[in-house]
């Protein structure tokens, strides 16, 4: 069982983040403030993919869901997962940027 602790920027006060269990992908992919960020509502910001990134950092909580727009040139943070074996299927995030010489991603 994997545990994901949801994001919230640290300008939102007044809330609790939530901690939800999963032990599947698809578990996960269907958490409700999860599905939120696949939302189609925000006019030329199309969802692209859920993607993993490692933050070695928050040693309770070492991979980081990201949900990337726009195939990858927006992304932004959804949680933090506490285990790697139920996300490797998920893509390994690699950030893009807009206007770089090459237009791929930074190395």
């Amino acid at each position: 069982m994997a545990t994901i602790l949801q994001h919230r920027p640290g300008y939102f006060s007044g809330f609790q983040n939530q901690v939800v269990e999963f032990s599947t992908l698809d578990e996960l992919l269907n958490i409700p403030f999860v599905v939120d960020f696949k939302c189609e509502g925000i006019p030329g910001i199309k969802f692209y993919q859920f993607s993993i990134d490692k933050c070695p950092e928050r040693k309770d909580y070492p991979y980081c869901l990201i949900a990337e727009y726009r195939t990858g040139y927006v992304w932004y943070v959804v949680g933090y997962i506490d285990e790697n074996n139920i996300i490797k299927e998920l893509p390994e995030f690699v950030p893009k940027y807009a206007g770089s010489k090459t237009d791929q991603p930074r190395q």
